[in-house]
C-alpha cells in the first residue's frame, strides 16, 4: 500500500517539472494539426479517386 502513495507523490513531483504550453502555442498547435490533416486527406482521396479510376479503365 505505500508503494501507491510513493507512485503518486512521484507522479505529482513529475507533473511540477512539465513544461506546460500557453495558450497561443496550444492554438497554433492545434491549427497546424488540423490543417495538416486536411491536406493529408486531400492527397489521399485524390490519389484514391485517381486509382480508382485508372482500375475501372484497366479492368473494363
Amino acid at each position: 500500500m505505500g508503494w501507491i502513495v510513493e507512485y503518486l507523490q512521484n507522479v505529482i513531483t513529475e507533473m511540477k517539472k512539465v513544461n506546460w504550453p500557453t495558450r497561443e502555442e496550444l492554438i497554433n498547435s492545434t491549427l497546424v494539426t488540423l490543417v495538416a490533416t486536411i491536406i493529408i486527406s486531400g492527397f489521399i482521396f485524390i490519389a484514391d479517386q485517381a486509382i480508382s479510376t485508372a482500375l475501372e479503365v484497366i479492368y473494363q
